[in-house]
């Protein structure tokens, strides 16, 4: 009588067994078929587990744009969440974009980009334009093999983007100096294109990291360069030109995988980890805080709670004009600061004014001019 193996339930028969070749092995087959489908569904699945969050790039897509619509045209700044900008001399603008990018190689839903916008750039030696993004612990990816995908586009011409890699290893302490690794150049043309490029982020067996907790790994575009910089940005040299970007993704291994594009709810909370902004949404008289209490008369003080824990504990900016109100009478903001109580989870924040506040009642923060916002950064 034929039995059953125990791994695959194939048949086995007997010596004495009566055996119909046709239909067993055509039985045992499928059973081996069959088999192999559910132990392939099984390796997918895990590898998917595996492979989440494989992008060490935040914000890649330039989807989360806190700090508002506007061209950023100010040299060292944070542009879209993640990404600053600097320049010397010349005019270099990033502005964000909404719109459907055209279909290309290694289109994968994207909808948004940043437009660089780099002119009147002349200084062969010492002028320059990049952005760039630092990404937490200089310990992330290194030794490894890695591979940067992005798409890319010029509006005209082709122009090169230089692709270097910093190790910064942080403040505090004795650490090691900073490596500047060059990767490659690579020409743009004038479609969305997805480009990449595989390298070998240097080890940091023997090197010191820093007490502060500000070591990082850095990404440079660089997409102007004088002979100051040609060795960090693989010589592209001066460019005066118009690019797109978008879709950025750094990840272990030899190849470009598909762009990991994350729920917005999680971009979200991973971009206010670094950086929090609460706006007015460009109308006067809103309210951008929690309620306070006046301690003094020219000091009401309000508790921030963040929505996310922040990298380190922040320091606070802002943008307008703005008032204080217990809803009867307006008084004029002198300055907004934190104090050394605030948190990685919470801001002690100090509203200034010139006076006339009662003390123990309870105060507000309005802005009193369009586009005010209060933020705070964690930002390395």
């Amino acid at each position: 009588m034929a039995t059953n193996t125990t791994k695959w339930n194939l048949r086995k028969p007997t010596s004495t067994d009566l055996v119909v070749v046709e239909q067993d092995i055509g039985d045992n087959m499928q059973k081996i078929d069959d088999g192999a489908v559910a132990l392939q569904n099984s390796i997918n699945s895990m590898q998917s587990v595996q492979t989440a969050y494989r992008n060490v790039i935040r914000n890649g897509d330039m989807s989360i744009r806190q700090r508002g619509i506007s061209g950023f045209t100010a040299s060292g700044v944070y542009t879209v969440d993640g990404w600053f900008k600097n320049n010397v001399d010349g005019t270099h603008t990033i502005s964000p974009v909404n719109e459907s990018l055209q279909s290309g190689g290694g289109m994968n839903g994207a909808k948004a980009s940043i437009q660089s916008v780099v002119s009147g750039q002349a200084n062969s030696v010492i002028d320059y334009a990049y952005v760039s993004q630092r990404i937490e612990s200089v310990r992330t990816l290194a030794g490894q093999q890695v591979t940067l995908s992005f798409i890319g586009y010029a509006i005209s011409g082709s122009p090169k983007i230089g692709i270097e890699v910093e190790q910064f290893f942080g403040t505090g302490g004795s650490p090691s100096a900073t490596l500047q690794t060059s990767v490659s150049a690579i020409t743009l043309n004038n479609t969305f294109t997805r480009y990449s490029v595989t390298f070998t982020i240097p080890s940091i067996v023997g090197k010191s990291v820093g007490t502060s907790d500000t070591d990082y790994l850095c990404v440079y575009f660089w997409l102007s360069a004088g002979s100051n910089f040609s060795s960090r940005s693989s010589n592209i040299g001066i460019q005066n030109t118009t690019i797109y970007l978008t879709d950025v993704q750094l990840e272990a291994g030899s190849s470009a995988t598909p762009f990991e594009r994350l729920p917005q709810q999680v971009q979200l909370a991973w971009c206010q980890r670094y950086c929090y902004i609460h706006s007015d949404g460009g109308a006067i008289g809103a309210c951008i805080s929690p309620l306070g209490i006046a301690a003094t008369t020219v000091a009401a003080y309000v508790p921030y709670r963040f929505p996310v824990t922040m990298r380190a504990v922040p320091t606070i900016f802002f943008s307008g004009t703005f008032n204080t109100s217990e809803r009867t009478a307006n008084t004029a903001v002198t300055n907004l600061r934190v104090t050394t109580s605030s948190t990685k989870e919470a801001a002690d924040m100090v509203i200034d004014t010139a006076g006339s506040l009662v003390v123990g009642r309870g105060y507000s923060l309005f802005t009193a001019s369009v586009n005010g916002y209060v933020g705070f950064s964690a930002e390395l």
